[in-house]
């Protein structure tokens, strides 16, 4: 009986070193596919400029309106 609760712990200890490998290649490849993307997202971001905005649709704003941080329960509507 000990003999067969020493296999079955030596499988067990086996498999659960194997799957945490392969849990740490996975989050590896994950985090470098992360970096990617984010080195995609910087170099779009630079590239744009304002005629590239132009011509997307986008405009120069004559009034501003700017939003309060403060919390607040009340809900304003402007109309023009």
């Amino acid at each position: 009986m000990s003999v067969g609760f020493y296999i079955y712990f030596i499988n067990a200890t086996i498999h659960n070193t194997v799957a945490r490998e392969h849990l740490e290649n996975e989050a590896s490849s994950r985090t470098l596919s992360i970096g990617n993307k984010e080195f995609q997202y910087i170099t779009m971001r630079n590239a744009v400029t304002l005629p590239i905005a132009y011509s997307l649709g986008f405009k120069e704003v004559s009034v501003k309106t700017f939003v309060s941080k403060k919390s607040s329960t009340q809900v304003s509507y402007l109309q023009r």
